[in-house]
Order: structure tokens, then sequence, then C-alpha cells
């Protein structure tokens, strides 16, 4: 699906000719081909191949910049480098083409959007002075939410957080089939019989441990609640009423780039410039807004102040798909632990929360960094269609 969007991109950039007399409009359209390219080879090489930092020079995908047919040659493995010297050059010609441009809607792909991209890459890169000043860039005019906001579901654009996001429609969401429905647990009516009732899937649940991290007083704590009716799909489990499909419809908004990303992503570039108290500055900023007391710059040196902000990533990115690239990145493992929690259900009875129950890799082995099994597979078919991604 990401090549086929690359795809379509590689039409509009071939076949859009644009000049010095070219209408603002034809420059956009060109604009945001290029950032939708560049947005797709970001997240290509970032799920198929090791972070650019173990080894910039490893295999990773081909890279496509024309439109193809069914006599294109499958093209071989470019390395992790040429990727991102290729995402970084789709980016800063968007960046280029995308000057004025003013969007009525926030799926398209404007300037701020664009720079939010520019982070990100370089983020990966740890090129931190280019990640620190496209972040803060990135978040100007995107205010962060309150914290009776960030209660509100994460389902709609208007939220002002919310750099870049979908707004589908109840037709497009297909509701059981949709990104909300998966990652939903929130009740939305009761049957006869009283027992909560759900949209959704109910497959995504938050660790206890991972609540564990959470201060007292923080209002993305006061999200999570257990489980309790027997009855229940996901009894014993926690849930996490973040997100919160809009019903009857089920048309609730995908969030796709926040400003406290960015604002995240210029505070733990700061803490790696040892600007410190630039670092626990920005994350006083969102403790602030997520009913937080300060953090004292006092506490921290650079590897704490670092440390926080990737604590802080998780806990407020929950959910919207940083977690693996943050794993890998990093280069390190998440922990898993069984939990010990209990509690007395809705029939009196004290039960053990569920939590993690696979600890270790398919193999066995402990979790470990830089696993294959943080990458994603190569589909068979592609491995048939393609020779060259054999190695």
């Amino acid at each position: 699906m990401q090549y086929k969007s690359i795809d379509h991109a590689n039409n509009l950039i071939a076949n859009i000719k644009i000049d010095d007399n070219s209408k603002e409009s034809v420059k956009n359209l060109k604009g945001q081909a290029y950032a939708l390219r560049g947005l797709n080879y970001l997240n290509l090489v970032r799920q198929y191949q090791f972070t650019y930092i173990k080894d910039p020079n490893a295999l990773a995908i081909p890279i496509y910049t024309e439109p193809t047919t069914p006599t294109t040659v499958p093209r071989p493995k470019a390395t992790v480098k040429e990727v991102y010297d290729q995402v970084i050059s789709d980016l800063k010609e968007a960046e280029k083409l995308l000057v004025g441009f003013k969007r009525k809607v926030k799926n398209r792909l404007d300037l701020n959007v664009v720079y939010g991209l520019l982070a990100r890459t370089y983020l990966t890169q740890e090129n931190w002075i280019q990640a620190r000043d496209y972040a803060a860039k990135a978040r100007v005019g995107y205010p962060l939410m309150t914290a009776d906001q960030y209660k509100e579901g994460f389902n709609d654009v208007s939220n002002p957080e919310w750099i870049w996001g979908h707004p589908q429609t109840a037709t497009q969401n297909l509701g059981g089939a949709s990104f909300l429905a998966y990652i939903e647990t929130t009740p939305y009516a009761t049957d006869a019989k009283g027992v909560n009732l759900y949209f959704g899937y109910n497959s995504i649940i938050p660790d206890p441990n991972f609540i564990a991290l959470f201060t007292t007083g923080d209002v993305r704590k006061s999200l999570f609640e257990i489980a309790k009716q027997p009855a229940e799909a996901i009894y014993r489990s926690y849930r996490y009423r973040k997100f919160r499909n809009k019903h009857p419809n089920r048309d609730g908004h995908i969030v796709l780039m926040r400003s406290a990303e960015q604002l995240l992503i210029e505070a733990e570039s700061k803490a790696r410039l040892d600007d410190i108290k630039g670092a626990i500055d920005l994350l006083n900023e969102l403790r602030r807004k997520r009913a937080l007391s300060d953090l004292d710059v006092a506490n921290f040196d650079k590897s704490k102040a670092v440390q926080e902000v990737l604590l802080e990533r998780r806990k407020e990115l929950w959910g919207e798909g940083f977690r693996l690239y943050d794993i890998l990145r990093t280069q390190t493992a998440p922990v898993r632990r069984e939990a010990n929690e209990t509690f007395v259900d809705e029939a009196g009875k004290t039960v053990a929360v569920m939590g993690h129950y696979i600890l270790k890799f398919p193999d066995g082995s402990s979790l470990s960094p830089n696993s294959k099994y943080f990458l994603f597979p190569i589909p068979l078919n592609e491995l048939n269609n393609n020779p060259n991604l054999q190695n």
C-alpha cells in the first residue's frame, strides 16, 4: 500500500510541470505529492531496516522515483542512507512548493506537516539541531490541548493541537474495520443485564506496569479503568479511554500529527544538545496541560533529562504509532513483566489483573535490542516479484 501511494505521488510529480508562471495551486499539489512520497519512504525505511545510526550502509528497500508500468524492472535495495537522502530531498522540495499554501481541511499536508516530518526524520538520524529547529516550527499555531480536551476522545481534527489528521465520514470509517475500532476500549452502552457493550474489537489493552508509570493527578492516568464485569469481553483488563469512536455513526477522525509530539522532539533534541533547562522547560509546558506540577531542573543531568523525555513520549503518545520506532532508533528493548495487581470484581471475587503474558521472542530468547522481531517481514508476494529483495 505504501508503494502504491509512492507510485501515485510519482505520477503527479512526473506529470505536473511547473515554472515561474505556474499557478500556486498547481505548485501546492506537486508539493503535497513530494511530501507524501517522503512520508512513505520514511515509514518504509524505519519498518524494514534498523535505525540510521546503527548502520547507514545497510540495505533497506528499493527506491522508485518514476511512475511504474507492467514492464518496469524491479529495483534493488537502496541503503538506509540513500533512502533517508531521498526522504529529505522530497520533504525539502515540498517545503519550497508549499510556501503560502492555506489548506481548508487538516488532511492536506501543509508547511507545518512538512516541518513535522522533517523533525521526525532528523530525530531518527540524531541530527539534533535540525530536529529541534523543525519541531519548533511545526507546532507554531497549534497550542497544546487542555486537560479537559484530552479527555474528549481523540476523535476530531478540530482539536487545536492536531497539526494533521484524517476527518473520516461514517462511510469512510467502515465501523468495525477502522483504526478506532481496534484501539477503542470505551463502553458505549449496556445490555439488558447492565453489562458494558463495545463497538470495537477491544484488542489493544494497556499493561498495568505501564499504567504505574503515570503520576497521580495526571489527567491521562484518569482515563485508565479496569473492566470489572465478569461478562465483559475485556474482563480483568485495563481499558484506556483515550480514543473514543464517535457514536452512533462511528466516524471518528484519525490523528496523524500533534504539537505534543513535536514539543517532545524539540525537548529530546535540546536534552541531547546539553540544553537541560530548555528541555525541562518544554516538558513543564506539556505537564501543566496534563494537570501536573513542574519538574525541577536541578534534579536533572543530561542522561536523566533524555530518559524523562523518552518516558513522557511513551505516556503522551500511547496508541499513536511511535513506540516501535522509538525502540528501534534508541536501540533498546521493551521491558516485559508479569502483572501482580489484583482487584475485586463486581461479583465480589478477588482476581488478578490481566497483563503481559508473552515475555519472550517467538524463538524463546529474551527481548533484546536490534532484534529481527522488531522489523516488518517483507511480504512473500514482494519476494516472489522482485528477486532483488531476497538478500
